[in-house]
C-alpha cells in the first residue's frame, strides 16, 4: 500500500506490537464510543457488525485499495486498525481539485474491489444502525450551526444557506421514525 505508513500487519499479535505506548483520544467516534491512537494502531468498539467489516477492509487490500489494516481485536475486546497519519479533514481547508479527484478514485476503487464480497460469517446488523442514522443527522447539523458562530468556512455558508435547517428536520425525521428505519433495515429496535 502507498498511502499508510504501518505495514500490512494482519494479527491481533502485531496490532498489539503497534499499539504500545500511551493512548490519546481522537476526534470522532461520534457513533462509535471513544476513538483511541495507541503508537501506529486505532482502537474502538468492537460491534457485531465489525468481523465482517474487518473482512471487508482485507477484501479491499487484497485487490490493492489502499485502506487501513484490520489487525483484529486488543485485550479490552475492542478493533484494532492501522493508524492514517494526517488530519481529519473536516478540520482542512478546502480541498484542491487534484485531492478531490484523488478521492473520487479511490471512493470509485473500493466500489469496483468490493463487487462480489460476502462476508465468511452471517451478519446481522447491529440494531443501533438505525439510532446512528438520527446522531449523524444531529451531528451534521451541530457542526453546521457550530461553524455559522465561529464564521468557518465552508460549512458556515452552507448553514445560512439552507442546509442547517434541512439537516435539522433530517435529524428530526430519523430520531422520530428509527422503527421505520429498523424495519427497512431488516434489524431489530
Amino acid at each position: 500500500m502507498s498511502h499508510w505508513k504501518a505495514g500490512g500487519q494482519d494479527s491481533a499479535a502485531a496490532g498489539a506490537a503497534a499499539g504500545s505506548g500511551s493512548a490519546e483520544v481522537l476526534p470522532g467516534g461520534n457513533t462509535s464510543g471513544q476513538v483511541v491512537r495507541i503508537g501506529g494502531t486505532v482502537r474502538k468498539r468492537w460491534e457485531p457488525g465489525t468481523r465482517a467489516v474487518h473482512e471487508y477492509l482485507a477484501h479491499l487490500r487484497a485487490r490493492g485499495v489502499d485502506v487501513p489494516a484490520p489487525l483484529g481485536r486488543d485485550e479490552q475486546g475492542r478493533q484494532i486498525l492501522e493508524h492514517v497519519p494526517g488530519p481529519v479533514r473536516v478540520d482542512a481547508e478546502w480541498m484542491a481539485l487534484d485531492d478531490l479527484a484523488r478521492v473520487g478514485r479511490l471512493l470509485r476503487s473500493v466500489h469496483d474491489a468490493g463487487t462480489g464480497f460476502q462476508p465468511s460469517i452471517g451478519v446481522e446488523w447491529d440494531p443501533v444502525l438505525p439510532a446512528a442514522l438520527g446522531a449523524r443527522a444531529r451531528a451534521m447539523h451541530a457542526l453546521l450551526r457550530d461553524s455559522h458562530v465561529s464564521g468557518r468556512e465552508p460549512w458556515e455558508s452552507m448553514f445560512v444557506s439552507g442546509h442547517g435547517e434541512h439537516w435539522r428536520e433530517v435529524a428530526r425525521y430519523t430520531t422520530e421514525h428509527e422503527e421505520l428505519w429498523a424495519s427497512c433495515l431488516g434489524v431489530a429496535g
